[in-house]
């Protein structure tokens, strides 16, 4: 799977995040997973429904952290 970036394209940083960004960091997940999957959900945030965007973004952070497949 190629690398997620923001729709700039550039790392975001928690005080970019709009005030709409529904989602958080898990306790459990370490800083590397958190912003893995916070790129994800920025790129693809709006799209899907948050729900199931949130889903899609633990699925794919514990297929490259853990190797789940």
């Amino acid at each position: 799977m190629a690398e997620v970036g923001n729709a700039s394209g550039k790392p975001s940083t928690t005080s970019q995040l709009s005030s709409t960004f529904p989602f958080q960091k898990a306790s459990h997940e370490t800083k590397v997973q958190w912003e893995y999957r916070k790129r994800f959900l920025e790129y693809y945030n709006g799209q899907y429904p948050d729900d199931q965007l949130e889903c899609w973004s633990k699925i794919i952070s514990n297929a490259k952290f853990y190797g789940c497949k």
